[in-house]
């Protein structure tokens, strides 16, 4: 996903089931937060460090979020209609 301010890195982790990303800024490359799966929420969620953010941030985030959880019910679906 493009966004203006906003870069959105993945964490290498071997044998990891889900993804992990960092969110940086673009400007200076600085680490804002994690995205992660949590089990208990049955979603990824985003955990800001210590940072603030406007709106439009905001939004890119929420979008970035929105997109992993459409491709897990995708490979979801697939991974069903593979057992077929």
């Amino acid at each position: 996903m493009e966004s203006i301010y906003l870069k959105f890195e993945e964490v290498v982790r071997p044998n990891a089931k889900t993804k992990m990303f960092s969110v940086l800024n673009k400007a200076g490359n600085e680490t804002l937060g994690l995205i992660a799966w949590k089990a208990h929420w049955r979603r990824y969620v985003f955990s800001p460090s210590k940072a603030e953010f406007d709106s439009e941030c905001l939004k890119d985030i929420a979008k970035f979020l929105s997109k992993l959880m459409l491709d897990i019910k995708l490979e979801k679906q697939n991974a069903e209609q593979q057992k077929l």
